[in-house]
């Protein structure tokens, strides 16, 4: 349920400053909607980016954020840059900043899983979705690709698919997960690592869903190998469902110096299964 919604507008200093970042032009007649929703009896917050004109119909686009708790959080500059690109495509995209009780996978991906079901209530009846996540968003997208079978498409960019492996290697990895998993019982320990961990479900991942991965050889945040895994065993396991990996030599966790090439890779995906 919507509880709240409201307009964000923008003056033209900050239109040049997006228009600097991404593609010039790109945001022009871009919506930019804030608004709360239940989930799970928790109050939300999320944002939607669509065409001014023309929106109804629309293919959705869910697109998940990196993070832990306040780090990641997409505030209105960061979200009309990020979503307004990939609408400025011809989509509606929703991105939820998840639950203010953090889970880093566990129930808050009914916070996104629940935004399938609010589309309709901001007018987008449009029944082809896709999935975006970077990092820790796509860990989420692993999840929810578990729960829900008719994802037409997913892109998940330097996605974090074996907890337990990243944790040797990232500092600030092992701190998030003391913070939310910290116990003596070795086991428990073990069992949130393995929940989130998609190298140890992809057997349950939509067997249907064509994943595009993308992921610099430099990351020194979410290993590299974290989506060779993946690849792997999801193309050896679906044979019949279309899997590409594209590998961003030289590329660090967040990309920024690949964006038109990785902007690039994902509206040809996008296009390819949403826009049929």
């Amino acid at each position: 349920m919507i509880l709240s919604s409201e307009e964000i507008v923008f003056g033209k200093n900050e239109i040049f400053m997006a228009e600097r970042g991404w593609e010039k032009d790109i945001h022009d007649s871009i919506k930019l909607i804030k608004f709360f929703y239940k989930s799970d009896g928790h109050t939300v917050e999320a944002y939607s980016a669509f065409p001014a004109e023309n929106f109804e119909m629309l293919p959705v686009i869910l697109w998940n954020r990196g993070g832990d708790n306040k780090s990641g959080l997409l505030e209105y500059f960061t979200a009309y840059s990020i979503l307004g690109e990939i609408a400025s495509w011809g989509y509606n995209v929703m991105a939820s900043q998840y639950r203010r009780e953090d889970e880093f996978g566990g129930r808050d991906i009914y916070d996104v899983i629940n935004l399938f079901y609010l589309a309709k209530n901001l007018g987008f009846e449009n029944d082809s979705f896709g999935l975006e996540g970077w990092s820790r968003g796509g860990m989420m997208c692993y999840r929810i690709l578990s729960e829900i079978k008719n994802v037409r498409c997913a892109v998940i960019v330097a996605g974090l698919a074996d907890l337990i492996s990243n944790e040797k290697i990232n500092k600030q990895l092992h701190r998030i997960f003391k913070n939310y998993f910290n116990t003596e019982d070795k086991s428990e320990l073990l069992r949130n690592l393995k929940e989130r961990s998609a190298v140890f479900f992809y057997e349950k991942i939509a067997p249907d869903t064509p994943i595009l991965f993308i992921h610099g050889t430099d990351d020194n945040k979410v290993l590299i190998d974290d989506t060779v895994e993946m690849f792997n065993r999801l193309r050896h396991f679906n044979k019949n469902t279309e899997y590409s990996f594209e590998v961003i030599n030289g590329g660090d966790h967040f990309l920024k110096k690949y964006k038109k090439e990785v902007s690039g890779l994902k509206k040809k995906w996008f296009a390819k299964y949403l826009k049929i």
